[in-house]
């Protein structure tokens, strides 16, 4: 307990306490609220920009799928029909055929099929026949490290060849004495052989805003 001095006469001095809450006090509920409801809208809009954030990615990302998986459709089909124009021949048009596989041709493939159209070309007059090839199948098998596309192409085809003429001096077994003779076929009739399946892999590059082929290979 503390004591007062009196003796000197003078009155003591005597402090009333401070009304004004001292800064480290506890604040009222509403300065609670104040404070909670800040927060709350700070998190709030983190949540939102993350969420634009993440969904933007998101459209971006399906977008992206979605742009891929056209050109891939773009890319299987260009093949199959590169393919069956590859295997497609008419002895009439052996020039015509050379310049479509050449215009469908890049790289590797095309310096290869250039050096060899004149044997091309001799062959198909030679031959008679029109081949009609038709493709059945395509898939990617795998994207290679220089651009390109490996794909696998199953293609039918069907060839056309002209009967042979039977004449005389043409051999074959003369008919019976006082049987008639046998007719000959009309000029110009043909017959179809059996169709063929084959399996082709190709290597498709896009090169001057179109797909080519870079390499071809007959599956055994």
């Amino acid at each position: 307990m503390s004591t007062v001095d009196i003796s000197s006469g003078e009155a003591p001095e005597i402090t009333e306490p401070d009304d004004e809450p001292t800064p480290d006090a506890p604040r009222g509920p509403k300065a609670f609220v104040r404070v909670a409801t800040r927060i709350a809208n700070a998190l709030l809009a983190v949540v939102v920009v993350a969420g634009c954030a993440v969904g933007g990615w998101s459209m971006v990302r399906h977008h992206t799928a979605v742009r891929d998986a056209a050109r891939d459709t773009q890319l299987l089909n260009f093949s199959k029909d590169a393919v069956a124009q590859l295997v497609s021949t008419d002895s009439a048009d052996p020039r015509g055929y050379v310049d479509r596989v050449l215009a469908n041709s890049t790289g590797q493939w095309h310096d290869e099929f250039d050096a060899r159209k004149r044997s091309v070309i001799d062959t198909m007059q030679t031959s008679g026949g029109v081949t009609r090839g038709h493709g059945v199948a395509a898939g990617i098998e795998r994207r290679n490290d220089d651009g390109s596309v490996s794909v696998l192409v199953v293609v039918t085809s069907q060839t056309s060849v002209p009967l042979p003429q039977s004449g005389p001096g043409q051999g074959g077994l003369a008919p019976a004495q006082g049987s008639p003779a046998p007719s000959a076929p009309p000029s110009g009739a043909r017959v179809d052989t059996a169709p063929k399946q084959y399996q082709v892999r190709v290597d498709v590059a896009w090169v001057g805003g179109k797909f080519k082929l870079s390499k071809v290979g007959f599956v055994q």
